[in-house]
């Protein structure tokens, strides 16, 4: 059985605490504390392996269950509903609100991008290739939404009513999309190692990023305040590596480095020959990278 996890404001005695976090920052420290809170756990009975969730229009949460091939739906007082994909063994991944009001969805082996409406009805749209790999899906600043295919190295636009148009990629394996404040999408490239910009028009820029550690790459991107980018890199790493370089880069392909400290806390209770595994695990997503789309100093972007 899996759960689905809510955590709200305001205490209890059955409320988990989540403890400081210091970063530090271009060497001052600054500590924040988050806020604490009561975690509520929500068993999904049918579910296999929950992916990723969404909050939807309907004032309701949608999750994908990959493994068990079905779109789920939570209601803020955790009644679930569960709905089968017409093809089998498509494995849903990644989910976003789509312009129309309704909830678009990758099938990661389907080779299909699904849409479900928030009353349960389920459309699906081929591709225009086979064989690949899909990944996030976002909605784009063009009323599109917008879509990666990893191992087919495409990304793909599908309008609202089904029409889907591909573009080229140059291998680099695109995985996580986002739609940027500068009216472009973003992704990233697993195994090319960079940043890619695409305009609703289809042109496509690449930026590198800091290699962090030996074969890391970014994988996941969202917009975040500020009209910045945040990018999360995956990597091999060795039990020593502590302090990870995110870099921050500008539209113009200029890099600079931000020192970040991370302290990871481990779990009280946790058995001592358990602590290294747990380290390890939370390590292997620690690498944060911040690019911005505007505003650095004009020495950093010539004209």
């Amino acid at each position: 059985m899996l759960l689905l996890t809510a955590c709200g404001g305001g205490g209890s005695t059955n409320s988990t605490s989540r403890s400081n976090t210091t970063l530090t920052n271009g060497g001052s420290n600054n500590t924040a504390t988050s806020p604490a809170g009561k975690i509520t756990e929500f068993p999904v009975t049918s579910a296999k392996n929950l992916q990723a969730i969404t909050a939807g229009p309907d004032g309701n949460l949608w999750f994908t269950d990959i493994d068990g091939n079905q779109i789920g739906r939570i209601t803020p007082s955790g009644t679930v509903t569960t709905f089968a994909l017409p093809t089998p063994g498509s494995r849903p991944g990644e989910i976003t609100v789509g312009p129309d009001h309704n909830l678009w969805f990758t099938e990661t082996k389907g080779d299909r991008i699904g849409r479900i409406t928030p009353s349960g009805t389920i459309t699906e749209f081929p591709i225009t290739t086979s064989g690949g790999y899909l990944g996030g899906i976002t909605t784009g600043p063009d009323g599109n939404l917008w879509f990666t295919d990893v191992l087919d190295d495409r990304i793909g636009r599908i309008t609202p009513s089904g029409t889907i148009t591909e573009f080229p990629e140059n291998g680099g394996n695109p995985t996580g999309i986002t739609t940027g404040p500068d009216g472009n999408l973003w992704f990233t490239e697993n195994r090319g190692g960079q940043i890619g910009r695409i305009t609703p028009t289809g042109t496509v820029t690449y930026f590198s990023v800091p290699v962090v550690a030996v074969d890391s790459s970014p994988v996941e991107i969202t917009r975040g305040p500020g009209g910045n980018l945040w990018s999360l890199q995956y990597q091999h790493l060795l039990p020593c590596l502590m302090e990870l370089p995110p870099g921050r880069m500008a539209t113009c392909g200029l890099l600079s480095r931000v020192k970040t400290r991370l302290v990871v806390l481990l779990p009280a209770a946790l058995p001592p020959s358990l602590r290294f595994r747990h380290l390890i695990a939370v390590l292997q997503r620690l690498s944060l990278g911040r690019i911005t789309t505007s505003g650095l100093p004009s020495r950093e972007c010539p004209k």
